[in-house]
């Protein structure tokens, strides 16, 4: 680890004067609160929507697991057959082929 003013120091933090560090210290001391609970909040947000996301997740996973989706599925399956070409096809095999083994080893060995 360098010194902060020896050779191998940062060089932003050895053009750094005093003067610098004390009005950076007291811009944080004065406008870094109104930050870092910005941040705060925007974390904590963040959680509550990932656990919203992942209770959704187990209610459908739950549907899903006592075949109460069956309606919704031969739904959508109707639907899609009504649209149905070559070109719709190879889309679908393509966004299939995203989820992939093959990829994770073509990722993973790049």
């Amino acid at each position: 680890m360098g010194t902060s003013t020896g050779p191998g120091a940062e060089p932003t933090v050895a053009e750094a004067s005093p003067a610098r560090w004390y009005a950076w210290l007291l811009y944080l001391v004065t406008y870094g609160k109104a930050r870092l609970a910005a941040v705060g909040v925007t974390l904590g947000l963040g959680l509550v929507l990932a656990m919203l996301a992942l209770y959704v997740f187990a209610v459908l996973a739950n549907s899903v697991m006592a075949d109460e989706t069956e309606i919704v599925d031969f739904a959508v399956l109707a639907a899609l057959r009504e649209v149905q070409s070559p070109g719709l096809n190879h889309l679908a095999l393509f966004f299939s082929l995203l989820g992939s083994e093959v990829l994770a080893v073509l990722m993973v060995g790049c």
